[in-house]
């Protein structure tokens, strides 16, 4: 336990822009949130005797020098949220003429995802989502032992994520959305089978993402061909955010902006609105 004279916790949200054709202004897809970063400030000084504290400059400092060193993670106990699983990203000492008993430090923290989290899988219901997921699982293969030739033999890098691109061309054409998600599973059936022949127990996660993101592109081509999935208009009874609506009707932005292209130039639905859902 180290006195702390001042912290600061920050994270920052992750978006795609979709720019809209003969439009002003953009639709932002939230992707995700980045790890949460714990910066503290933390006076290691011998004349600091109060509490728990003691010999903080001649004992403490070896002691915490030696742990920042170790990038292995562990339990970070934040004095306001409380305990999470961190790495530690920088070290700085600071000595000043005027202060001769110790030094300050600046040390900083970032959080990571358990094996419980990664475990976790996504919720990809839309199709944008699934172009997002796309992306995030072509960079991961492209880090995956063994796996180059499969990818150079596709004669582009990012095959994958070529899915993304689609999503933001396709408007409102079912045909057009179920040919591109089926094409998009007969790519991943392909991955699936060169995973496999990679026989790399590493590998299990990733490929387990890559059976749920084609379940998921498979029901999804589906339900959009769905007569059980029925349109129906709605009246606001107050006035709300074009975010929120869509978060209500369960539907991601992009998806709820698509069947009411006349809310894109206002970000506020007023009361009273007919809106479009999937029901």
């Amino acid at each position: 336990m180290y006195p702390v004279t001042s912290r600061e916790v920050s994270f920052t949200h992750e978006g795609v822009r979709h720019k809209l054709q003969y439009r002003d202004g953009e639709v932002v897809e939230q992707t995700g949130a980045q790890a949460l970063t714990f910066s503290y400030s933390i006076p290691m000084r011998e004349d600091i005797t109060i509490g728990p504290y003691s010999q903080l400059f001649s004992h403490g400092l070896p002691v915490l020098f030696k742990d920042i060193l170790n990038r292995t993670v562990d339990v970070l106990i934040d004095p306001v949220y409380g305990q999470f699983n961190c790495f530690p990203t920088s070290y700085r000492d600071i000595a000043e003429a005027g202060k001769r008993d110790g030094v300050d430090l600046n040390v900083e923290f970032v959080r990571t995802l358990t094996i419980e989290e990664l475990d976790t899988v996504p919720d990809v219901d839309s199709l944008s989502n699934i172009g997002a997921a796309a992306t995030r699982l072509d960079d991961e293969l492209k880090l995956t032992p063994g796996f180059e030739q499969f990818i150079s033999q596709q004669g582009k890098t990012d095959f994958l994520s070529a899915i993304a691109g689609a999503v933001s061309q396709i408007q409102g054409n079912e045909a057009k959305v179920s040919a591109s998600l089926q094409n998009f599973s007969s790519k991943l059936q392909k991955l699936d089978k060169a995973l496999t022949k990679i026989e790399d127990p590493k590998n299990a996660r990733i490929q387990d993402a890559v059976s749920n993101l084609r379940d998921s592109a498979n029901s999804l081509a589906q339900h959009g061909n769905n007569p059980g999935q029925r349109l129906k208009t709605i009246t606001l009874a107050y006035k709300q955010t074009i975010q929120s609506v869509a978060a209500t009707a369960g539907m991601s932005l992009i998806d709820f902006l698509k069947l009411n292209p006349s809310l894109v130039r206002n970000p506020l639905v007023p009361k009273g609105s007919k809106i479009r859902i999937f029901g």
